[in-house]
């Protein structure tokens, strides 16, 4: 049976913060079945925001530890190839994971652009072939 997993459960395990619950939520990882826990590419996101933000662990460790539980045998990533791009653009590009995300998601689709208003940068560009175009004017 597959069980998502919230965020706070790997940040608990990540941070031992508090202790009590970091100790159940490593528990709980270690005893759970291969490919038992499944992690949506939302809580992904809430993890980077929380260990970057609060936490305020660097962008190599917040990779790090996200790159250490896709090697657990029993959490699951919903998209774990465009997860693992999108933390790749995220340390090696310095774009916010938002954006990373935005690419290495349109990439999976085979898709070469999205629309919206800002440009990405320059470093982004260099990195992929997805572009942001603008809407026309009414």
């Amino acid at each position: 049976m597959t069980t998502p997993i919230d965020a706070n459960l790997l940040l608990r395990h990540f941070t031992g913060d508090p202790p009590d619950q970091a100790a159940r939520a490593t528990a709980f990882i270690r005893q759970a079945a291969p490919r038992e826990l499944l992690l949506f590419d939302l809580q992904v996101a809430e993890c980077v925001y929380v260990l970057a933000g609060p936490y305020r662990q660097s962008r190599a460790d917040v990779v790090r530890l996200l790159r250490s539980a896709m090697e657990v045998p029993a959490i699951e990533f919903e998209r774990g190839p465009v997860i693992n791009r999108a933390l790749h653009l995220y340390l090696q590009q310095a774009t916010d994971f938002p954006d990373g995300y935005l690419v290495a998601m349109t990439e999976n689709l085979g898709l070469t652009h999205v629309v919206g208003f800002e440009r990405f940068d320059a470093k982004l560009v260099r990195a992929s072939s997805v572009r942001r175009i603008e809407p026309p004017p009414p």
